[in-house]
């Protein structure tokens, strides 16, 4: 079941969406007007929605921060607590040594494996969660797998190697770990901003009959977008699906070779701000020229939206990940360059190089 809208946020929706079909928002909005829920009840669950989204992207702001930090002072320990971390799941499971021996290999350094996948129910609750993890390769692991690498398996041998060496595994630490530390509190307070709702519900007078047995679904997956040589680019996403669908994206650009976090600047070049913006652009054009619903921030045809802050430039803070093309894909969240009912936007930048 869907929330009822009250009347100022149904006039807020259409003032956001105008440009959405006029048929599809009629049967909406008729679909909300015949669904009883308490009063006050949709406005906390915006605000909720609305406040979880400032702290998730303050949260992986600060966290980066800190991943930096720690890549600086980290030592060998972060490659025994690596191997160890890989070794224990191994030699516990069969099944999981099998799945890690068919994960195709990075480079000479590193794999992508599941950690943990599991499911569950618990108080209308549905929980799916899939965890990587970036594992560490040894030397010896490395030279049987580098083939077609570039990398010989002597010059991982060498002081340089070996220096390039600790610095992915020491990034590579510091990723797993935060990770980690992103699921586990995702999943932690999705399961109780659900609850509080619950509470809510019942508490401004609503009815197990007008509950109607509604669930909360709770999604972590990721995609590996690309992986060629000691290059990786890997995406985590999170979901919570309820009164609304929200969705938190994560992006992991690395050389575990370098122990680098790649930017744009090193895969585009020095003039990574022009060619990003020009292409941007050029496709935000080009998408209002093809489809006349098509609008962003700034940009299209309805004149109540065209004096609005749109998409201007990127910068060192903006999200992007490669595609299997090895092309850079720039990445904006929803309601960042565009009505929200328009989604998150790609912008693949072919032609850069």
């Amino acid at each position: 079941m869907k929330e009822l809208l009250t009347k100022q946020e149904e006039e807020m929706l259409n003032q956001m969406i105008t440009t959405e079909d006029e048929s599809s928002l009629l049967k909406a909005a008729e679909y909300y007007r015949n669904i009883p829920i308490p009063e006050g009840l949709s406005g906390m669950v915006a605000e909720t929605i609305e406040q979880h989204a400032k702290k998730e992207k303050e949260k992986n702001r600060k966290m980066r921060q800190k991943r930096g930090l720690m890549i600086t002072l980290r030592t060998a320990c972060a490659l025994a607590a690596a191997v160890v971390l890989f070794m224990i799941p191994l030699n516990m499971s069969e099944a999981f040594a099998k799945q890690m021996q068919d994960v195709p290999v990075l480079g000479v350094f590193a794999k992508v494996l599941t950690l943990r996948s599991y499911s569950y129910t618990e108080n209308d609750v549905n929980v799916n969660i899939q965890v990587p993890e970036i594992t560490v390769l040894d030397a010896e692991e490395g030279a049987g797998v580098s083939e077609g690498s570039g990398v010989a398996a002597g010059e991982v041998e060498n002081d340089r190697g070996m220096d390039a060496a600790q610095g992915g595994a020491e990034l590579i630490a510091d990723v797993n770990a935060e990770i980690l530390q992103i699921v586990e509190a995702y999943e932690a307070d999705a399961k109780q901003r659900f609850e509080e709702y619950k509470e809510v519900f019942f508490a401004t007078g609503g009815t197990e009959e007008e509950w109607g047995g509604r669930t909360c679904d709770v999604d972590v997956e990721y995609t590996v977008t690309y992986q060629e040589g000691t290059r990786l680019s890997l995406v985590l996403t999170t979901t919570e699906s309820w009164a609304a669908v929200y969705a938190q994206r994560y992006y992991y650009n690395l050389d575990v070779q370098t122990g680098k976090t790649l930017t744009l600047e090193d895969l585009l070049g020095s003039d990574w701000k022009q060619i990003c913006n020009e292409r941007i652009v050029a496709e935000i054009e080009r998408r209002i020229a093809e489809e006349e619903d098509m609008m962003y921030w700034g940009y299209g045809a309805d004149d109540d939206f065209v004096d609005v802050e749109g998409f201007e430039s990127v910068s060192g803070q903006t999200n992007f990940y490669i595609n299997e093309r090895g092309n850079v894909v720039v990445c904006f969240d929803k309601y960042e360059i565009a009505p929200g009912y328009m989604g998150m936007q790609e912008f693949e930048i072919v032609d850069a190089k």
